[in-house]
């Protein structure tokens, strides 16, 4: 059989690429610990807990997996169809003289070179809108973190995704989703389209 293998491979990228990366949230419950006294000036934050916590951030991660979903799709339908063609070139190889079946094969082969930098193409889009909409929402989040970073009489400000466990009076996260979720909820956005972007 011809050509499989690279199709095989390139469904392994597909199925890494294509779906949205998702937000995950500060990722176990808080450990059932006793707690020291607070460290005064010392303050904890987490962009991650923020971005899952949030109402803006749920919906950024809600629409990353739909576009996520899209990609997937668009994706799949290209692969099967050049699976399909493969397969149906190697049915008919027996009553193709050499010359014909070489031509179709090296047709087959550019449309899977060109399958193959689309999967790629699409990952970096897809890794390009979230980076984007996340700063969006961690850049509406910067004047309210500020503020309770000053309400708390904060000295040092730690990230909250290097802490294995804080006392929850240290912890800011909660404060600033409250605040955020009364400025934003919504961010409306598409996909990154960086073949258009290449080509101006």
């Amino acid at each position: 059989m011809i050509m499989m293998n690279r199709l095989t491979a390139a469904a392994i990228v597909l199925a890494a690429a294509a779906l949205a990366p998702v937000a995950h949230g500060q990722n176990a419950p808080a450990p059932q610990v006793q707690y020291g006294p607070t460290v005064p000036g010392l303050c904890v934050f987490s962009r991650d807990g923020l971005i899952a916590g949030s109402t803006v951030g749920k919906a950024v991660v809600e629409r990353l997996n739909q576009l996520g979903q899209q990609v997937q799709s668009e994706l799949t339908a290209q692969q099967t169809s050049l699976q399909n063609d493969a397969k149906a070139l190697n049915d008919a190889k027996a009553s193709l003289s050499s010359d014909q079946f070489n031509t179709r094969a090296a047709a087959i082969t550019g449309r899977e070179r060109d399958f193959e930098r689309l999967v790629e193409l699409r990952r970096q889009e897809m890794t390009q809108t979230q980076q984007k909409r996340f700063n969006e929402v961690l850049n509406d989040a910067q004047p309210v973190m500020q503020q309770i970073f000053q309400q708390h009489n904060c000295s040092i400000l730690v990230d909250g995704q290097s802490v294995l466990a804080v006392a929850p009076a240290m912890d800011l996260t909660p404060q600033v989703i409250q605040g955020l979720n009364t400025r934003i909820t919504q961010l409306t956005f598409d996909r990154e389209h960086l073949d258009q972007a290449s080509g101006q």
